[in-house]
């Protein structure tokens, strides 16, 4: 395999993983709906609360990766980094009820955000 080849085989794995880690913050934020729901109910309150709490967190880590993009480009290290978050979401799931239950003392408005 040619350089040329490598270079454009790198560059299609990574524009993949870029599109499957936005397809799998969509997912997810929708699936939050589903986690919420049963405490808070479907109420404007709860999809603006994702949502906000959505795209907060896409700046901040925008923000953070061009930190860290501008000290140190690595592959490895952008690899790493989705690999550590999917590892993080995983394991929300094993403390959602408990943040939940938590978080029901703020009421129907301030609950779904916090």
């Amino acid at each position: 395999m040619g350089d040329e080849a490598k270079i454009r085989l790198k560059t299609a794995m990574l524009y993949l993983a870029v599109f499957a880690n936005g397809a799998a913050v969509l997912i997810i934020e929708i699936l939050g709906t589903r986690v919420v729901g049963p405490f808070f109910g479907m109420t404007i309150f709860v999809w603006s609360s994702l949502i906000a709490v959505t795209l907060g967190f896409l700046a901040l880590g925008y923000w953070l990766g061009g930190i860290v993009a501008d000290r140190k480009t690595s592959e490895l290290l952008f690899y790493s980094i989705l690999l550590l978050v999917g590892i993080f979401i995983t394991l929300v799931i094993k403390v959602d009820q408990l943040v939940l239950l938590d978080t029901e003392q703020f009421g129907l408005q301030l609950g779904p955000l916090a």
